[in-house]
């Protein structure tokens, strides 16, 4: 996919310093005017989407009429049109947020989706939504509930770690599965989002069985400062599709250097046409690092 037709066409990583975030990195696929003008901002709290999910400490997903501090023109040309911030803790501890910027103009079917913990009934309840050539899937998703175990929300919940579902349509643990299918919807990965040690919301994210917006993803579970072999995925054509364990995987550099310094890791590189972007990400439980994610986004 060009830099037009991808869903996430940008990656940036906020820390806080002081009394405010700071710009810690990005990918922008090239676009070096706007990774200019982003990277000299610094939000207060509730100031802007970063300082918004700082302040509220919650994943939260915009449209780009409530987001100050990206300019239009350069919105316009990216087809930036929304954008999603997730706050990261280590316990209590917030050390990152992460904003993803996403655009309408993929070609393929895609979905993110954040889904809120509600305590008083045992469930997930949606959020919000950012679908894309999936109506069917965006008019029926706020409806539903997810108790623990259920579907790809409730399975991440339940475990607390990063879940993969290679089809969902073919999955029986996953309940939406025909319309996923109607949809020409395939791959899923579930995002527990901790704070406190225990999962307070889950992202859900869904690509298409051709060009997805996750072009891959690998799980890793480190002892002390041993990465181990990767759970490698990848949905691109360009190697294996199941969950295969590798020593080698690709990303694995990245995930080392998310390890060393336990902050997440963002780069982007243009292994073919296009640029893509990769991010190690680590999650953290109430015992402390638990994963490192790997996803790259095409």
């Amino acid at each position: 996919m060009n830099r037009d037709k991808s869903l996430v066409q940008a990656v940036e990583l906020w820390l806080p310093q002081g009394e405010v975030l700071a710009f810690g990195s990005g990918a922008y696929r090239g676009n070096v005017e706007l990774e200019a003008f982003r990277a000299r901002l610094t939000f207060q709290e509730g100031e802007g989407l970063p300082g918004a999910v700082w302040s509220q400490g919650k994943a939260m997903l915009w449209q780009v009429t409530e987001i100050p501090f990206l300019p239009a023109e350069l919105a316009a040309e990216m087809g930036i049109d929304a954008a999603v911030g997730l706050p990261l803790f280590d316990g209590g501890r917030l050390f990152a947020v992460l904003t993803l910027l996403l655009s309408h103009r993929a070609e393929a079917a895609s979905c993110l989706e954040l889904w809120n913990v509600a305590d008083e009934l045992d469930v997930l309840k949606h959020g919000h939504g950012y679908y894309v050539h999936c109506a069917e899937l965006e008019r029926f998703s706020p409806w539903i509930q997810f108790p623990r175990g259920t579907g790809l929300p409730g399975l991440t919940w339940l475990s607390g770690d990063a879940h993969v579902m290679p089809d969902v349509r073919k999955s029986n643990a996953f309940i939406r599965a025909g319309l996923a299918a109607r949809c020409g919807l395939k791959n899923g990965i579930g995002l527990p989002i901790h704070r406190d040690r225990k999962v307070v919301q889950v992202l859900a994210m869904m690509g298409a069985e051709q060009n997805s917006f996750i072009s891959g993803a690998e799980i890793y579970h480190p002892q002390g400062n041993e990465l181990g072999a990767a759970t490698r995925f990848d949905w691109s054509g360009r190697g294996a599709t199941t969950g295969e364990s590798f020593a080698d995987a690709a990303g694995r550099k990245l995930a080392g250097q998310a390890l060393k310094g336990r902050l997440p890791v963002v780069v982007q590189t243009k292994p073919a046409a296009a640029y893509e972007i990769s991010l190690a990400l680590p999650l953290f439980d109430r015992k402390g690092l638990k994963q490192i994610l790997v996803l790259r986004f095409g």
